[in-house]
């Protein structure tokens, strides 16, 4: 008998329910709970369960809060509810009675992304957590002012002239992936040259910075540096030498700095990668096949 009862309320429930939750106001959509039978679906099955509730309790235990118009009862209105949220979610929003977390706000570093305090709920998702980016180093005279990273590769090799100056003569230890040249050596001895092969055919990095000291990029200097897509030439400098970078066959970025006077044989041979380059109105001799075979070069800036 009481099956039978169940089944022709259950039935009476869904007919009458399909119709009146057709012509009812729109409101705002919310967080939705409403997975009462615990199946992962929000659907008519939710509706029926917890009308099935409502009637027997014990034998149909919901793992939830049913009260879902909110109105302070678990009854068949809710069932109802359910059923129209079903139809029509946003005109029936289900509102999640929160059980909420605070969490503490943590910094962004240089580096690390980080994020103000905020809450979350463990029923629903929600959450007013939001992303603080990372702030990137600020450099000034090669130390970060927020956090004191130097900025230059350390682990370069340096060799003295013995008057207060030095070149770099290899990679050395350097391990970076973007290398940034310093200024002056972790000796004392301002850097005034890119010594003969000293990265030659070194595949560990991918990009070169070298400072305005520095007055002369060697003889292959970084000849077949295979991996180097992007080269940036300080001020300083007045000579790009032999093959300095021949064979660079990833290079796709170089700028030449304003003071270059002379790029000498084959300096950019093969760099098979470049498709443009601006030779700035310093330069007064190009030598014999300084872009020889850069197949795609299709554009060349040449200055006054």
């Amino acid at each position: 008998m009481k099956n039978q009862l169940l089944k022709v309320l259950t039935l009476a429930f869904v007919f009458a329910l399909v119709i009146a939750a057709l012509a009812l106001p729109m409101s705002a959509a919310q967080y939705a709970i409403g997975n009462v039978n615990g199946d992962g679906q929000i659907n008519s099955d939710d509706a029926i369960y917890l009308l099935r509730h409502t009637l027997l309790p014990e034998d149909y235990p919901i793992n939830q809060n049913g009260d879902m118009n909110r109105d302070g009862r678990v009854n068949s209105d809710d069932a109802i509810y359910l059923l129209r949220h079903t139809l029509l979610p946003t005109q029936y929003p289900l509102v999640c009675d929160h059980d909420l977390t605070s969490h503490n706000a943590k910094a962004p570093t240089c580096t690390e992304i980080g994020w103000d305090t905020y809450i979350t709920c463990s029923k629903c998702g929600y959450t007013t957590y939001v992303e603080i980016p990372a702030l990137g180093h600020d450099y000034i005279d090669g130390n970060c002012m927020r956090c004191k990273k130097n900025q230059y590769s350390q682990g370069l090799r340096f060799t003295s002239n013995g008057d207060g100056t030095c070149y770099v003569s290899s990679i050395g230890t350097c391990t970076d992936t973007d290398i940034f040249i310093p200024s002056t050596s972790p000796a004392g001895d301002r850097v005034t040259s890119i010594g003969d092969r000293a990265f030659y055919s070194s595949l560990s990095f991918t990009s070169v910075t070298i400072p305005d000291s520095v007055t002369t990029i060697g003889d292959r200097a970084f000849y077949d540096c295979t991996s180097l897509i992007s080269v940036t030439i300080g001020n300083g400098v007045t000579t790009i030498k032999d093959y300095a970078f021949a064979g660079c066959h990833n290079l796709t970025s170089v700028i030449i700095g304003d003071n270059v006077t002379t790029i000498e044989d084959y300096a950019f041979r093969e760099c098979i990668s470049l498709t443009s380059v601006t030779i700035p109105d310093s330069v007064i001799i190009i030598d014999n096949d300084a872009f020889s075979h850069c197949y795609n070069l299709t554009s060349i800036t040449i200055g006054n």
